[in-house]
C-alpha cells in the first residue's frame, strides 16, 4: 500500500492517476447519456388499430403510451379505376376512387379538366395545323396561296432563287425591255433606226 501511495504521490504517478480519473468520468458520462436517450426514446407502433379506423399509430415512451393517432377510413382510398360517363356525373372520362369507409363512398375526378385540350382550326387561310391523335404529333403546312407580298420580307426574293426561263415578257418592266433594244440597234446598218423596229421583230 505504501508503494502504491508513494507511486501516486510522485509526479509520474499523479499523471497516470489523473488520466485514469478523466477516462472513468468520460466513460460514465457516455453511459449516462446513452441510458437517458434510450429511456426518453419515442417508439411508434401500428400493431393495434382502433376499431372503425383505417390505421392507428401508437406513440410510447418509457413503456407508456403518450399518444395515439387514428386515420379515418374516409381519408383512405381502397381502390381506383377509370370510368366513362358515370351515373350522376357530366359526360366524360373520370377517375373513380372508392373510400375505405363503411359505405364505400366514391369520389369522381374528371380527367378532362386536369389537362388543357387543343384542337387545330379547320380551313386555315395561311398555315394549316394538324394534330395526329394517335402519336400526338403536330405538323404545319403552308396553304396554297397563303403567302403573299405582305408576308414576304423586303429582299426575300433574289435572282438566285428564280429559275431559268421562269420570267415572262409580261412580267418585265419597260425599262428592262428598252435596254436590250438599244443594244441591238447598234448592230444594225446606219440607215435602220430603232424606231423602225417593231416589238415583233425583237421577240
Amino acid at each position: 500500500m505504501a508503494n502504491e501511495t508513494q507511486k501516486f504521490l510522485s509526479y509520474e504517478g499523479l499523471g497516470t492517476y489523473d488520466s485514469k480519473i478523466k477516462a472513468y468520468i468520460v466513460d460514465k458520462a457516455d453511459a449516462a447519456k446513452t441510458s437517458a436517450i434510450a429511456a426518453d426514446a419515442v417508439v411508434v407502433t401500428t400493431d393495434v388499430t382502433t376499431e372503425g379506423y383505417a390505421k392507428s399509430y401508437t406513440f410510447t415512451q418509457n413503456g407508456a403510451t403518450i399518444a395515439t393517432v387514428d386515420i379515418p377510413k374516409d381519408m383512405v382510398v381502397s381502390s381506383g379505376k377509370v370510368v366513362v360517363n358515370p351515373e350522376g356525373q357530366d359526360e366524360g372520362t373520370y377517375l373513380e376512387l372508392t373510400l375505405s369507409n363503411a359505405t364505400s363512398d366514391k369520389v369522381y375526378i374528371n380527367v378532362g379538366k386536369l389537362v388543357d385540350i387543343y384542337t387545330a382550326k379547320a380551313n386555315a387561310t395561311q398555315v394549316q395545323i394538324a394534330i395526329d391523335s394517335a402519336t400526338r404529333e403536330v405538323s404545319a403546312t403552308i396553304v396554297a396561296g397563303g403567302v403573299g407580298s405582305t408576308e414576304l420580307a423586303d429582299g426575300a426574293v433574289i435572282t438566285a432563287k428564280i429559275g431559268d426561263a421562269q420570267v415572262t415578257k409580261a412580267k418585265l418592266g419597260t425599262d428592262v425591255l428598252i435596254k436590250p433594244i438599244l443594244q441591238f440597234s447598234r448592230l444594225l446598218p446606219v440607215k435602220q433606226t430603232v424606231q423602225s423596229l417593231s416589238m415583233a421583230q425583237m421577240f
